[in-house]
């Protein structure tokens, strides 16, 4: 679709306060800013969101579009002009520990008795209660603490992920709440208040892998061993998927190797039983041929082999260059990006430009 083209964004007029810093709650904002709502990001003086410092890049991609005020909440006058904010709001996102709005006078119970129309999301590590609620945590924490770095097989604990899965969970879940309270406001005219644990959201993701665990099961009755990272005959690596029966069958005809037609393997149950024995075959027969050709023979025969990319060989895939999720500025800029679900067609997107810390008027809001 042409630029010319692109609908009207789902979320233009509505208006969100964003008091969050880091990436959780930025990344929410930045969700709904690609949507098309108007995102004022409230900062504190002296240098603003300390991701600005911390990870530049970062900062960039999830700051696109918005705006930025400078108030001083614990100043009677900036709270007071916070309040002006707030009443033109339809959204007030916050991400301090537990107590602290309610110190500044902005809790929402407070808010809301004013504000009643008013979305009011918290998102912060633990939840606003709970032995936990006011420790600190990042987002490495709380995937240990809920058993998401363990592996269910060997009990032993995986490497560190490289992606920050808690930080971009919550803010994916905190933007699907805050989404599903405008839609019930319509109908009711009510606001909601919202309580956002990320250790509550990987808790839930963690259950993909350790739900058998957590049921008293045996933990390979839901894991593949078909399933994982192989290096082949050049060293490279590529991945495999050959989960379901129909994949396993194609893979082995493709394989071309007797070991695999063992009746201990015919079935996905019978595979996951003997888990390590078919991981170590499989192994074996990953090297017997180069990445490429393994891709080339597995897209011909429609089996799921695919290779292992660093980010900067995934952009210049040819698929990825045609979906154009994530395309390089060209003159060194950030990346240009948007909503990461297509809309009648187009890439919704608040634009490439980072605010500069207070770059709005706040008494303009």
């Amino acid at each position: 679709m042409a630029p010319d083209d692109a609908p009207a964004k789902p979320l233009e007029g509505t208006r969100v306060v964003d008091l969050s810093a880091a990436l959780p709650g930025p990344y929410c904002t930045q969700l709904l800013a690609d949507l098309g709502a108007e995102v004022v990001k409230v900062e504190r003086p002296g240098g603003g969101d300390y991701l600005r410092l911390l990870m530049p890049g970062v900062f960039r991609q999830f700051n696109r579009g918005k705006q930025s005020v400078v108030l001083d909440l614990k100043d009677d006058a900036d709270r007071a002009t916070f309040w002006r904010l707030l009443e033109s709001a339809d959204v007030l996102l916050e991400g301090f520990r537990p107590g602290v709005m309610t110190r500044l006078g902005l809790s929402a119970d407070q808010v809301r008795r004013r504000l009643p129309r008013l979305v009011y999301c918290s998102i912060s590590g633990w939840g606003q209660a709970g032995p936990l609620a006011k420790v600190p945590a990042h987002d490495l924490n709380y995937l240990g603490a809920v058993g998401a770095l363990h592996d269910p097989l060997t009990g032993e604990v995986s490497g560190q992920p490289t992606m920050l899965v808690a930080d971009l969970a919550a803010g994916m879940a905190a933007a699907a709440a805050i989404l599903a309270a405008l839609l019930s406001r319509a109908h009711t005219n009510e606001g909601a208040t919202i309580d956002l644990a990320m250790a509550d959201v990987v808790m839930q993701w963690a259950m993909a892998t350790h739900a058998a665990q957590a049921g008293g099961d045996d933990a390979t009755a839901e894991i593949s061993p078909a399933h994982g990272v192989f290096r082949t005959a050049d060293g490279r690596l590529v991945t495999l998927g050959a989960i379901e029966d129909h994949f396993w069958d194609r893979f082995c005809a493709i394989a071309q190797d007797p070991r695999l037609s063992d009746p201990r393997f015919r079935t996905h149950a019978r595979r996951n039983r003997a888990f390590a024995t078919v991981r170590r075959l499989l192994e074996e027969v990953m090297c017997s041929r180069t990445a490429a050709e393994w891709i080339t023979i597995a897209q011909d025969a429609d089996v799921p082999i695919l290779p292992v990319h660093t980010f900067a060989e995934a952009l210049d895939q040819p698929h990825f260059k045609e979906r154009a999720m994530i395309v390089p500025a060209g003159d060194g800029g950030p990346l240009r990006t948007g909503f990461p679900a297509r809309w009648d067609g187009a890439l919704l997107t608040a634009g490439t430009t980072t605010p500069e810390p207070g770059d709005a008027d706040p008494g303009q809001r």
